[in-house]
């Protein structure tokens, strides 16, 4: 009964706000996480207010409230937690493993990418036990956690062997590897010549057990991730990498991302955190330093980073790590002129999210979609770009041949057959593409035919790239615009064009 709940009754509505609802929990989960770090209030409040004040930077809920990072998320930061929780309570809880089994398991449900942010995480603990910090017990309990979370995932998502052929089980075989060769290692007089070889052992392991899977299991699915890195660091482009890295927040960090950061002094507080904690919390500092290159490399991975460096600032509060500040009264007197200054700068920014004000509304893809209900049959078989074939698949429920899900091999494939419709081939080479395919209707998005997001990033320039040969040819979707043939032009509006075969 949803009559205490005006407008919940309708679906979009309730999926919005449910949405909403579980990212609550980022901000109950960074106080709890900020108490647990800091063993004080203050901390909790410290990460909280933090948060908040760079809101922006933290999250995209409020813009796009679909995205699976937008389940995915919560859950990370509560596993984390756990993480925390097991390393600084080093008894045998085997509560602690069922935990983190659950909820990395959960997560990894959630969000594609989950396994390779579960990867940092493994190696950030790596990096605790190979100092010391941590007993080989603890290690291993938290790698057996991670393992039956894996395996929980991988059968919940009806055997999806990307996730086999990933590094991440990969990397957690050869730390178990490493602690059962810990005998061997502590022979090693130096301290750094038994480090080097640990991680030898980890990145041959590692890449040898990887390469070993993926041939065995026949996966290329996560191909196209390490080809993105790859562009990343040269001039390599391929079209999948350039459908990816053309999109603003797969981009490198923004420039003015540290300086709105600065502005607020959670990143000049985070770093003078860091000076002086060092050691006693090297996983929550390890991980925030995978976070930042992944961060700096992926402009849309800020969601890990910036929430990181809050739960850093939390360590502000902490008698444990500022004792040398012998009054209390003068330590917390300083952290709340620090919250004062923060709140400068922090309070403009929640004043200038909560200005924005706007309707989504796209009246060209509602008087498509209406024409497509009214008009086709309900088996009839729709192609075209993947935001316009998931909308249209969930409001008229037709058959489509590609959708968002780009983590699969033969579904990019398919993909890059469909959009030869804005390359530069021929209408008849590109028609009977779309036939062996199953089309029946395709989809054109004039904004794909004719604009760019920025320079050389035009389906146009994309196909350049893929296919040199017909450079200088007229994209095909502008000659079907204005001469439909061999198709036949059934739709037509300011936005979009429905072809039919």
């Amino acid at each position: 009964n949803l009559k205490c709940f005006p407008g919940l009754g309708d679906l979009a509505y309730f999926y919005i706000s449910a949405v909403f609802l579980w990212n609550g929990l980022v901000s109950a989960t960074l106080f709890l996480y900020g108490y647990v770090l800091s063993d004080s209030v203050v901390g909790g409040l410290l990460s909280v207010s933090c948060f908040f004040f760079n809101h922006g930077e933290c999250t995209r809920v409020q813009w796009t409230p679909p995205l699976r990072e937008s389940f995915a998320y919560p859950l990370f930061l509560c596993e984390m937690l756990t993480v925390t929780l097991t390393l600084r309570y080093q008894e045998k809880q085997w509560k602690n493993v069922l935990a983190i089994a659950v909820i990395s398991g959960c997560f990894i449900l959630a969000w594609q990418f989950a396994q390779f942010a579960l990867l940092t995480q493994t190696l950030a603990v790596l990096g605790v036990y190979l100092v010391g910090q941590i007993s080989k017990s603890t290690f291993q309990r938290i790698l057996l956690g991670q393992m039956a979370g894996l395996i929980l995932g991988y059968s919940l998502l009806f055997g999806n062997q990307m996730l086999l052929a990933s590094f991440y089980p990969t990397a957690l075989i050869t730390c178990f590897i490493i602690c059962m060769l810990e005998p061997q290692f502590n022979r090693l007089k130096w301290s750094v010549v038994r480090w080097v070889s640990q991680l030898v052992v980890l990145g041959v392991g590692s890449v040898g057990l990887k390469a070993l899977s993926s041939a065995l299991l026949r996966v290329k699915d996560d191909a196209h991730i390490w080809n993105i890195l790859r562009s990343k660091f040269s001039n390599y482009r391929d079209f999948h990498t350039m459908l990816y890295t053309c999109a603003v927040e797969f981009d490198f960090m923004e420039k003015e991302t540290p300086l709105r950061l600065a502005k607020t002094l959670v990143l000049p507080m985070a770093f003078l955190v860091i000076v002086v904690v060092t050691v006693q919390v090297a996983y929550n500092i390890l991980q925030l330093c995978a976070f930042t290159i992944m961060a700096v490399l992926i402009m849309r991975l800020k969601l890990f980073f910036t929430p990181q460096l809050c739960l850093i600032v939390s360590l502000l509060s902490s008698r444990k790590f500022f004792g040398f500040i012998h009054s209390i009264k003068l330590h917390y007197a300083g952290t709340a002129i620090i919250l004062c200054l923060m709140s400068i700068q922090g309070i403009q920014n929640i004043q200038h999210q909560r200005s924005i004000l706007g309707e989504y509304s796209n009246p060209s893809l509602e008087e498509l979609i209406e024409w497509v209900n009214s008009t086709t049959s309900q088996d009839a078989v729709f192609a075209g770009p993947m935001p316009t074939m998931a909308n249209l698949m969930l409001s008229s429920r037709r058959p489509i041949i590609n959708h968002p899900h780009y983590e699969d091999a033969g579904l990019r494939e398919r993909t890059q057959k469909v959009y030869t419709i804005y390359s530069r081939k021929s209408p008849d080479e590109t028609y009977h593409q779309l036939k062996k395919l199953g089309a029946q209707f395709v989809v054109l998005d004039t904004k794909w035919c004719f604009g760019k997001s920025r320079e050389g990033c035009g389906m146009g320039d994309v196909w350049d790239v893929e296919d040199p040969v017909n450079r200088n040819q007229e994209m095909v979707c502008q000659r079907l615009l204005r001469k439909p043939l061999p198709f036949k032009q059934v739709f037509r509006n300011n936005e979009y064009a429905v072809l039919k075969l």
